[in-house]
């Protein structure tokens, strides 16, 4: 992938809303491991059920997957406790959130 082209460079020019999810993992992860970059270990990561399945796990769970380590995975659960308090936390008087799509919406469309 070229420099001008990884997802710090794409955050920069384009705003964190144009990532994917496996960019901003990657982000958050640093690095990857001999052999995979930490795109590609991000993606690994979210193969195994998605957010919801990394939202779920515990740090030491985290720690276990290999390339993640003691000090990936004490970042992404920090990232993931600050998005579950984020959501929780009372909204400002005055400031409305973005969206309520996610909030309202089905996230898949059954027939």
């Amino acid at each position: 992938m070229p420099v001008e082209g990884g997802p710090r460079e794409r955050l920069w020019a384009h705003g964190a809303r144009a990532l994917s999810d496996a960019e901003l993992l990657a982000l958050l992860l640093g690095t990857g491991r001999p052999g995979a970059s930490a795109l590609h270990l991000a993606r690994e990561l979210l193969d195994a059920g998605g957010l919801p399945a990394l939202r779920d796990r515990c740090a030491a769970g985290l720690a276990r997957s290999k390339g993640v380590g003691q000090a990936k995975a004490a970042r992404l659960a920090a990232a993931l406790e600050l998005g579950r308090r984020a959501l929780e936390a009372p909204l400002v008087r005055g400031v409305a959130p973005v969206s309520y799509t996610h909030l309202t919406l089905p996230t898949t469309i059954k027939p």
